[in-house]
C-alpha cells in the first residue's frame, strides 16, 4: 500500500537526524522574502527547528559550519529543549579541502560542538585514503589524525557540556576491529573520569555490517564502554530498512543495559536530491516485498512559470503549493528556480523520509505475527536476531550462524569503498 502521510511522525524507534546543509540554513537566516506563496507557507514552516511550523525536528545533525556564521541561524536559535542536535566532527570537510585545519580551527570545532546534545570528535574518514586533495594515504594515517583528536578533545573539552562521541572506521571486518582496539580506551572512565568520551558514532564501509559490528558493541557494554544515557550514532544513512535493524539495536541496548540509550543515524538525502536535482520524494509504497520511497523529477521549465499546477507528490508542504511556486524566472539561462524554490522542495522532503521512517517503525512494534503481514519477512527476522544477539549468553554463536542476515543492509552505505580481506576491491 501506498502511505497517505497524514499520521503523525513520533513513534519510538531509532531516531532519524536529517543531516542540515548550510544553504538551507542561510536561506532561512536571511529572513527571505517568502511572500511569494501568499501565506500559504511561512518562514516558521520552513525553520525545521523553530517549534511553530509545520514540521518541527525534535532531532537533526549539524555539519560543520563553513560558509555559514554558527551564531546567527536557525541552529542556534532553536529550542534546545525541544530540537537537540548532533554535532558532525567536520572531518569530512578537512580531508576533502573544504576546511584547513589550523590549532585555532580545531579549538573552535571544539567549542561549537559543545552547544550540541552530542557531538563527533574530530575525525578522519577511511573514505579520504586516495582521495584528490586528501592528505590521508593509508588507514593508518587515518586511526593517528583521530586518536590525536581524541586527546585533544579529552584535554580540552569542557566536563558535562555535551556528549563526546569516539568515532568507529573501517573498510574491512579486520581494520573495523583494529580501529576499535585503538580507540576504545577513550571511553573509558577509569581512564579519563568525567573527560572520558561517552558515546560512539559508526562511520564507513563496514557501519551497516552488523555481523562485524555487533560483536564490538556487545564488548563494548559488557566492558563498560556503552554507559547509560550513551548516544550511539551511525553516520550517513538514512532508510526506513535501516531504521528497523537501528531500532532493534537500541531495544537490545535498553533491555541488556539502560533504558536511556538512544540510537540515531543521518543523511542529507532530502536536501541533495532537492539541491542539485530538483528531484523529489515520493509516497512511500511500504510492502511485504519492499520498502520504497521513490524519486522523481520535479517539472520545470518556462511552461510552469505561474502555473497552478499541484505538485506530483503529497505532504503538509507540498498540497499548499503549485508548480507556479517553483518556476518564477522567465528568460534565465540555467533555470526557471531560484533559491527559494529549492528551500520549498527540501522541506517537503524531509518530512516525507520522516514520516516513511516513523511509519515503518511503528509497523515494527505491531506483535511480530501482525508485523511480517505489513514489512519484508526478512527485515523483520533480522530485527529479531539482533534482539536475540543482546539478550544471549552465546552472542558469537548467533552472529556466526546469522552473518548473511545481518550484513544484507551494507549495500546500504553509500559514499565509501569495502576492501576484501584478500585485497580486491568492492561495494
Amino acid at each position: 500500500m501506498t502511505l497517505a502521510y497524514t499520521p503523525p511522525l513520533s513513534h519510538t524507534g531509532a531516531v532519524y537526524r536529517p543531516a542540515l546543509q548550510p544553504w538551507y540554513s542561510a536561506f532561512v537566516c536571511s529572513h527571505a522574502d517568502v511572500r511569494r506563496t501568499e501565506g500559504r507557507i511561512a518562514l516558521d514552516d520552513l525553520n525545521l527547528l523553530s517549534g511553530t511550523g509545520l514540521l518541527t525536528l525534535p532531532n537533526f545533525l549539524q555539519s560543520a559550519p563553513h560558509g555559514l556564521n554558527p551564531r546567527r541561524c536557525m541552529v542556534s536559535e532553536r529550542d534546545r529543549i525541544r530540537c537537540q542536535g548532533v554535532a558532525d566532527s567536520g572531518g569530512y570537510q578537512i580531508s576533502g579541502g573544504k576546511l584547513r585545519l589550523t590549532e585555532n580551527l580545531r579549538r573552535e570545532l571544539l567549542r561549537y560542538s559543545e552547544e550540541f546534545e552530542a557531538a563527533c570528535i574530530l575525525d578522519a574518514p577511511t573514505s579520504a585514503i586516495g582521495r584528490s586533495g586528501s592528505e590521508f594515504n593509508s588507514m593508518r594515517d587515518c586511526l593517528e589524525f583521530t586518536i590525536q583528536s581524541a586527546h585533544y578533545a579529552i584535554r580540552n573539552r569542557i566536563p558535562g557540556k555535551t556528549r563526546l562521541l569516539n568515532v568507529s572506521q573501517g573498510r574491512s571486518p579486520q581494520e573495523l576491529l583494529e580501529w576499535f582496539e585503538a580507540v576504545k580506551g577513550f571511553n573509558d572512565r577509569r581512564l579519563y573520569g568525567d573527560r572520558a568520551l561517552t558515546g560512539w558514532a559508526m562511520a564507513g564501509a563496514m557501519r551497516l555490517r552488523f555481523a562485524s559490528q555487533l560483536p564490538i558493541l556487545i564488548k563494548l557494554r559488557d566492558d563498560g564502554l556503552i554507559a547509560p544515557g550513551a548516544r550511539l550514532h551511525t553516520l550517513g544513512t538514512g532508510h526506513p530498512e535501516v531504521a528497523l535493524a537501528l531500532t532493534a539495536v537500541q531495544d537490545g541496548l535498553r533491555e541488556t543495559l539502560a533504558e536511556d540509550v538512544l540510537v540515531s543515524f543521518d543523511n542529507a538525502t532530502p536536501f541533495l536530491l532537492a539541491g542539485q536535482y530538483k528531484k523529489a520524494l515520493g509516497g512511500a509504497s511500504l510492502t511485504r516485498q519492499k520498502l520504497h520511497v521513490p524519486v522523481m523529477p520535479m517539472p520545470h521549465g518556462e511552461d510552469y512559470v505561474g502555473s497552478d499546477m499541484p505538485w506530483p507528490c503529497s505532504s503538509p508542504f507540498a498540497d499548499r503549493l503549485t508548480l507556479g511556486d517553483l518556476n518564477v524566472r522567465r528568460g534565465h539561462r540555467q533555470t526557471t528556480w531560484d533559491a527559494y524554490s529549492h528551500v520549498l522542495l527540501a522541506a517537503h522532503n524531509v518530512w516525507v523520509l520522516c514520516a516513511a521512517i516513523a511509519e515503518a517503525n511503528r509497523r515494527l512494534r505491531l506483535f511480530e505475527g501482525d508485523a511480517v503481514s505489513w514489512l519484508p519477512g526478512d527485515l523483520v527476522e533480522m530485527t529479531q536476531v539482533i534482539r536475540e544477539i543482546f539478550r544471549s549468553e552465546r552472542p558469537a554463536t548467533l552472529i556466526d550462524r546469522n552473518a548473511a542476515l545481518l550484513d544484507h543492509l551494507g549495500s546500504r552505505s553509500s559514499n565509501t569503498t569495502m576492501i576484501y580481506d584478500r585485497g580486491g576491491l568492492g561495494r
